[in-house]
């Protein structure tokens, strides 16, 4: 999703010194400091929980596993 943003004139001037002053782009700033005032939100329990059986169910089912010694640097060039 694409969200844009106007800013007047005077924002975008002191993000463009500050952005000037760090070495940064300013686009990058802006992004940089929006990011801090709005972190991901912390997955509670039962959502970690969702992903970790999804994580293992697409894990699960890969297929044959190897011996190993099938796994040895030696035999990988076999």
């Amino acid at each position: 999703m694409n969200v844009t943003i106007h800013l007047d004139r005077g924002l975008a001037e002191r993000i463009e010194a500050e952005a000037k002053r760090t070495g940064k782009h300013p686009h990058g700033l802006a992004l940089e400091v929006l990011r801090e005032r709005f972190p991901q939100p912390v997955p509670t329990p039962e959502e970690v929980d969702a992903m970790m059986a999804r994580l293992h169910a697409a894990a699960s089912d890969c297929g044959v596993s190897l011996p190993n010694e099938a796994l040895t640097s030696e035999a990988i060039y076999e």
